[in-house]
């Protein structure tokens, strides 16, 4: 699969003003961000037994993981057309273009890329997932949403 992507025009200096990253726009997606973390971790201090068997608890624990990668895609486009003057169409695509502008590490791309084809198929194809697959994924890929944060909390 290609990157999607355009070209944004040059902006003179003047114009750049209003080129630069929306503070309080990333502040209120990173607070979106923690928000669902803390939820997550709330659910995940139960044992898997007692999420598999609690279809509300997955239902919200599936909700939160879409609030993330949400949150994280907004993030991720607005970073790629006030940073890189870069128009992004796709979420997994869009973390790869913020590897190749310098702006995350490849491995956390890499990563952010696995967690937004995971977001697909929670929100696409629901019926597929391993539910208990789901759990460990989540139990051991946490950090990753962190790391994004962390990183693009470096740009303001």
């Amino acid at each position: 699969m290609h990157l999607l992507f355009v070209n944004l025009p040059k902006l003179s200096h003047m114009e750049q003003t209003h080129n630069s990253l929306n503070p309080e726009k990333l502040q209120t997606r990173f607070e979106e961000i923690r928000n669902s973390l803390t939820e997550i971790n709330t659910i995940l201090k139960h044992s898997d037994a007692e999420i598999l068997e609690d279809k509300i608890i997955l239902a919200a624990l599936k909700y939160q993981i879409i609030i993330i990668l949400e949150a994280m895609g907004s993030v991720c486009i607005h970073v790629c057309a006030k940073k890189l003057q870069k128009g992004v169409t796709e979420y997994a695509q869009c973390f790869a273009l913020l590897s190749e502008g310098n702006i995350i590490e490849e491995k956390l791309s890499v990563e952010l890329t696995k967690m937004a084809r995971f977001r697909n198929m929670v929100v696409h194809q629901y019926w597929k997932i391993e539910e208990s697959k789901m759990i460990a994924y989540l139990r051991n890929n946490l950090y990753v949403v962190e790391s994004f944060v962390e990183s693009i909390s470096k740009l303001l």
